[in-house]
């Protein structure tokens, strides 16, 4: 398996960091089961960026096989807003950029 986070432009070109390691310390398969892991990945907005709003989306997909989605679902909600699940991946927040 692998992590995908996919930050979208309300215009423009998407930025994507697609990795099989996370943090860059440990592959999937390795992680504890039952433990919450943290992925940290560094993205750069483009000097274009500004006045655009951002929507972070994350999700696993497939390395070792057909490079698909894996599916997720809905499994509650965080404090007052609903976890949205579009595309094989959640919506994690959004932002923007001055």
């Amino acid at each position: 398996m692998g992590v995908f986070v996919h930050v979208v432009p309300s215009s423009g070109k998407d930025l994507r960091a697609d990795h099989v390691m996370i943090s860059d310390l440990l592959e999937i398969e390795k992680a504890p089961p039952g433990k919450t892991l943290r992925d940290i990945v560094q993205m750069t907005v483009p000097s274009d960026g500004s006045g655009k709003t951002w929507t972070v989306y994350a999700g696993l997909w497939r390395v070792r096989g057909d490079g698909s989605g894996s599916p997720c679902f809905h499994a509650g909600s965080t404090q007052d807003k609903q976890v949205r699940v579009k595309d094989d991946r959640l919506e994690l927040g959004t932002f923007t950029v001055p």
